[in-house]
């Protein structure tokens, strides 16, 4: 499946001295097919369905490469494992210290602490994805 989007990952690639192999589009293309997060493990998994000789050292680099490039962002989510997803695809999460659940949101809250962090502070945050701990509704009530 080949997309213009993935055209331009793998040209970023390229532009700071980087091959793109067969294997890095593979990557590239089932990375961009996923609507959310995902674990370099569940990306290995789904591209060695397609392409059986791609490693998880192979997609590790990958994404590394890409997240140095700005084009992915790694969350750690405490215990989790760590996901990757397109910095373009922003949003922030809550994660409850109870239960594990993580809840994805896109809050203009999160635009006013911004102004306000600048505005008080000087302070330019980059919100793009948070990880917010606390307790979740469930949880807090029980």
């Amino acid at each position: 499946m080949r997309t213009a989007e993935a055209d331009d990952l793998l040209a970023r690639l390229k532009d700071v001295g980087l091959r793109a192999t067969t294997q890095r589009r593979v990557i590239v293309e089932a990375l961009l097919a996923q609507g959310d997060h995902i674990t370099a493990e569940e990306l290995t998994e789904i591209v060695k369905a397609r392409y059986p000789e791609v490693h998880l050292a192979t997609v590790y680099r990958t994404l590394e490469v890409l997240e140095s490039l700005g084009a992915l962002y790694r969350l750690s989510l405490g215990h989790e494992p760590t996901q990757w997803h397109l910095t373009e695809r922003a949003h922030q999460h809550l994660v409850c210290d109870v239960c594990g659940r993580v809840q994805e949101v896109s809050d203009p809250a999160f635009a006013r602490l911004a102004a306000s962090l600048m505005k008080a502070h000087g302070f330019h945050p980059d919100l793009r994805h948070v990880a917010l701990r606390g307790r979740c509704s469930g949880c807090a009530s029980g």
